[in-house]
């Protein structure tokens, strides 16, 4: 904790005593105040998304805390050994604001991990350039890269502000 706000890090536990191996070597998610709608602090969290551990790599989503303003959904890669956050692996819902990811992030099949979105509209002007909100979105494990996607719920449609694909 800093200045009160928290800080989202997974951890890796000895599974014979729960001792740390290590935990991520840089904050997964942000809470930086809780001013509602000020678009300059961050109100993320890892808490609705289980990490998913594949291969080398730890999967973990980032959604956002209460909405207040949305934030932009992500998924980062850990190093399952070290701890270290991915540089080369990158995912964002959108170029702007919404899509949280509230569910686990699952993968193995193909290759691919999948992973549902939350809402984008009641974070946003007008409809972001690139929009995976209120989507099944399947991710490249290497990178990141969206190799397909199902969006059920046009950007028009997006009324809810806590609704979730998933």
């Amino acid at each position: 904790f800093g200045g009160g706000f928290a800080t989202g890090r997974v951890f890796a536990l000895k599974p014979t005593d729960g001792t740390p191996v290590w935990k991520t070597s840089e904050e997964i998610a942000r809470m930086t105040g809780v001013h509602s709608g000020n678009t300059s602090e961050l109100h993320e969290q890892i808490g609705y998304s289980s990490p998913l551990v594949l291969g080398n790599r730890v999967y973990v989503g980032i959604a956002d805390h209460c909405d207040n303003p949305i934030q932009n959904g992500k998924v980062k890669s850990i190093n399952v050994d070290t701890g270290a956050v991915d540089a080369g692996f990158a995912y964002q819902s959108t170029s702007d604001r919404g899509g949280g990811v509230w569910t686990f992030v699952a993968g193995g099949l193909g290759n691919a991990l999948v992973l549902t979105t939350g809402n984008v509209k009641n974070g946003t002007a007008s409809e972001p350039a690139v929009n995976h909100g209120l989507s099944m979105v399947r991710l490249d494990p290497v990178n990141g890269a969206v190799n397909g996607k199902i969006q059920r719920v046009p950007y028009v449609n997006d009324g809810d502000p806590d609704w979730s694909a998933g």
